[in-house]
């Protein structure tokens, strides 16, 4: 999954393509983080460039543990 939003980087320039490479939910702090590397655009992660940033982000959420391990036992 990929967002695309022009955030600059330490290198003087802005990366524009954000790919989430992973997305971890932590029951016992009860919240969901997402990793995500950044490029100058789609056309540089295409062309495998290296990413230009990192980022992560941390959201809060009102989903239970009780609710993940019901879903989780359905699968």
């Amino acid at each position: 999954m990929s967002i695309t939003k022009s955030i600059p980087t330490n290198f003087g320039v802005d990366a524009s393509y954000w790919e989430i490479t992973q997305i971890v939910f932590d029951a016992e702090k009860n919240n969901v983080a997402m990793q995500m590397k950044g490029w100058k655009d789609q056309e540089a992660k295409a062309d495998k460039k290296d990413s230009l940033a990192f980022s992560q982000l941390s959201l809060p959420t009102d989903i239970s543990p009780e609710a993940v391990a019901i879903k989780n036992n359905a699968i």
